[in-house]
């Protein structure tokens, strides 16, 4: 419980394996066959979507199961939060609450480290998707306008790396893959006074279209099979996601 309590203690993100090390963030590192894995894992995604520049944190709890030595399937369940600002003016900050999210996932190893092959190889797909509830309200000399906003978001991501141990430390890196659907629908609302009638609604489709960009990151090992981490998955200046994470490694250790 101390590992939990001190995880959410963390800026961003942490993530803890019960039975196995997992890299930060990493969708990789298949287990092996008919083991059982469950992580906790948090993060804060920076990206510009359109006209808005988006904020994202998310906590989701991931359990795999290896069904062949080098395949793992997971899915994923937790609580993700939105904040977008478009930088308009008299225009304020769409503010949405903690929402449900869930996904699934697969990990494959290509190469595995061994004592004569230093470097491995590993690639992974996810799904996620999850909603999102808020307003946007834009202020005028004569009245306000509220646009009630109901997302329906959808990621996919792919990854492609390599991992190289050395001593205590374990360093990654990939070649990573995003698309983003967004299925918007707003409800607009004329405030005046203490009145606020309905003034239609409006409903669209955002489309990111492919996203490339490169994770690097680095695990050191620590006392007691527990390993501390760091990630940066990175698109471009405006567009990024960082973590931190601890883990414990469990029986098999390092």
């Amino acid at each position: 419980m101390k590992i939990v309590k001190w995880m959410f203690c963390l800026l961003w993100i942490v993530t803890f394996s019960y039975l196995h090390a997992q890299i930060a963030g990493n969708p990789v590192e298949a287990k092996g066959e008919s083991e059982w894995t469950i992580s906790a894992a948090g993060s804060y995604v920076d990206m510009g979507l359109g006209q808005e520049q988006v904020s994202s944190h998310r906590i989701l709890i991931k359990s795999s199961w290896g069904i062949t030595d080098r395949i793992d399937i997971y899915g994923l369940i937790g609580m993700v939060h939105l904040h977008m600002g478009i930088n308009q003016e008299n225009v304020s900050d769409y503010e949405g609450e903690y929402e449900f999210g869930y996904g699934v996932g697969f990990n494959m190893i290509l190469k595995p480290v061994s004592d004569i092959n230093r470097m491995g190889f590993w690639c992974g797909a996810q799904v996620l998707r999850f909603p999102s509830n808020g307003k946007f309200v834009e202020s005028t000399q004569l009245a306000n306008y509220e646009y009630d906003m109901k997302y329906d978001w959808k990621e996919v991501h792919v990854y492609l790396g390599i991992v190289y141990p050395y001593q205590h430390f374990r360093f990654y890196a990939a070649a990573a893959g995003y698309l983003i659907q967004r299925n918007d629908t707003k409800q607009e609302f004329i405030v005046y006074g203490d009145e606020r009638t309905y003034w239609g609604e409006v409903k669209d489709v955002y489309r990111s279209g492919l996203w490339t960009g490169a994770i690097l990151g680095v695990e050191l090992n620590l006392a007691n099979r527990f390993a501390l981490s760091l990630e940066g998955l990175i698109f471009n200046t405006q567009n990024y996601q960082i973590k931190i994470g601890i883990c414990q490694t469990g029986s098999e250790g390092w």
